[in-house]
């Protein structure tokens, strides 16, 4: 099984990408096409089917809660791949730990099934929120934290260009 490729993106139309490795091409579906850099070498997190059809994530948070999405009995590709376009991972995981049926509904699933996605995906969906949002969280406070002491003990000014071309 593969679990992610290193290459160069190309666009391609309907949410698809052609992630060239090594002279091979491979037409992934992504949530969003816009999300990559076109022409430009990523690493990409890839799901494989058993009919062949291949789904690229630039974050590995979406390939996990894709992954555990296909999980639930009932839950289709095609339909997984859809509630991550209507949202982002973050609210899919907020919505399952508060178990917000009505956001589900917003997404087009049913509540039975909605029902079937909170108690298989709540452990993920803590851990998605545990290690990504608040680490970034703290990650942005530690950044503010760092600008604040050199604003204070530096005087520096982070709204200014560094340099002044104007002479």
């Amino acid at each position: 099984m593969k679990f992610y490729y290193y290459g160069t993106v190309y666009k391609s139309k309907n949410d698809k990408i052609v992630l060239d490795v090594y002279g091979t091409g491979y037409l992934l579906n992504v949530i969003n096409a816009n999300n990559f850099i076109d022409k430009e070498k990523q690493k990409i997190y890839v799901y494989e089917l058993k009919t062949g059809e291949m789904y690229g994530f630039k974050k590995y948070y979406n390939y996990l809660i894709f992954k555990s999405l296909l999980n639930v009995k009932g839950l289709q590709h095609y339909r997984a791949i859809n509630i991550l376009k209507q949202t982002n991972a973050f609210d899919l995981c907020k919505s399952i730990v508060e178990e917000n049926l009505e956001k589900f509904k917003l997404w087009g699933l049913p509540t039975s099934l909605a029902l079937k996605v909170i108690t298989n995906l709540e452990k993920t969906a803590i851990f998605i929120i545990d290690n990504y949002i608040n680490k970034n969280n703290e990650l942005n406070e530690a950044q503010n934290e760092a600008q604040n002491e050199a604003q204070k003990n530096y005087n520096i000014d982070f709204n200014q260009p560094p340099f002044n071309y104007e002479e």
